[in-house]
């Protein structure tokens, strides 16, 4: 019986707001500009109270789900790898003379520095990385992983073409941490 009463309840509610409805506006519109003021300190009131709860209820969730959100960022990032090396992976398989090309007019530019031919100055970066590697160790100088160690140029060859072929230039690094540091600095190119 009390279920009928709250549907007629809520009826009449309707029903007496449809006929009214103009002049519930302007009893509205006058309420809210005779206490603008009072409205306005209650909302910022509200707002202050709501973001301070928000943000400690942020922070008790990053506090007690820290390792899950750490271990979701890198989930994360890894993804993003993955996706950007199959997507360099296919367009280098789809595009080898362009990627030849590239490859030769950098060696050319380079080569120019030390009066040499694309031919010469890419078997002097060579002879560069096993000098490297003889020197300073076929692990990764961060992780000592022996696995696809490559010499990463610490002054990149693209800026600083006099140090290309200084041994003192370069550091090996697996390819996970030469990644890692390609991707901290973005200027510089692999």
């Amino acid at each position: 019986m009390a279920y009928k009463d709250l549907e007629k309840s809520k009826e009449n509610k309707r029903r007496y707001y449809i006929e009214n409805k103009e002049m519930l506006k302007k009893k509205n519109k006058k309420y809210y500009e005779d206490n603008k003021d009072k409205i306005n300190a209650q909302k910022r009131e509200y707002n202050i109270i709501n973001a301070e709860k928000m943000s400690a209820d942020k922070k008790k969730y990053r506090l007690k789900n820290i390792e899950k959100l750490r271990e979701s960022a890198r989930l994360n990032r890894l993804s993003k790898i993955e996706i950007y090396n199959a997507r360099d992976k296919a367009y280098r398989k789809a595009h080898p003379e362009v990627i030849l090309k590239s490859n030769m007019k950098a060696l050319k530019n380079l080569g120019k520095y030390f009066q040499m031919d694309r031919v010469e100055y890419a078997r002097a970066v060579m002879s560069w990385r096993y000098v490297n590697r003889k020197i300073y160790g076929t692990s990764c100088a961060v992780c000592k992983s022996d696995h696809k160690v490559n010499v990463h140029h610490i002054f990149q060859k693209a800026v600083h073409p006099e140090l290309s072929l200084n041994v003192s230039n370069g550091i090996p690094l697996c390819k996970e941490h030469h990644w890692e540091v390609h991707r901290l600095n973005p200027m510089v190119r692999r």
